[in-house]
């Protein structure tokens, strides 16, 4: 998992360091704005890194899209926190390291 902070690189350096070949997994989310953008800050910094491929998942939340209305009807109380964010990142990532038949999942990240 690699969302391109200091987390992500720390445990991206501790790998390459090991000797491990890995593969990176990041989560584009249309709540964190712009993808093309959020990609290219990602992307500048895999290349410090030594992961052999890098795995993207792309998702757009349409409740960002509903009226104000219709989030006070339903008593919407806003997006998930990161702890939630996290364990749905790492959900989406063991499903896709599964089909892709790998061992492991690493995350890297700070203690909250």
């Amino acid at each position: 998992m690699f969302s391109g902070g200091k987390d992500s690189l720390a445990t991206s350096i501790i790998l390459d360091e090991m000797g491990l070949d890995y593969d990176t997994f990041v989560v584009l989310q249309s709540k964190d704005g712009r993808m093309d953008l959020q990609r290219q800050l990602i992307g500048d910094v895999l290349r410090s890194t030594k992961s052999r491929r890098h795995h993207e998942v792309v998702l757009f939340e349409d409740y960002i899209m509903a009226s104000i209305e219709t989030c006070t009807k339903y008593k919407f109380k806003g997006i998930a926190t990161n702890f939630a964010e996290n364990i749905s990142c790492i959900f989406k990532s063991v499903l896709y390291a599964a089909a892709l038949n790998f061992d492991f999942v690493f995350g890297g990240n700070e203690e909250a």
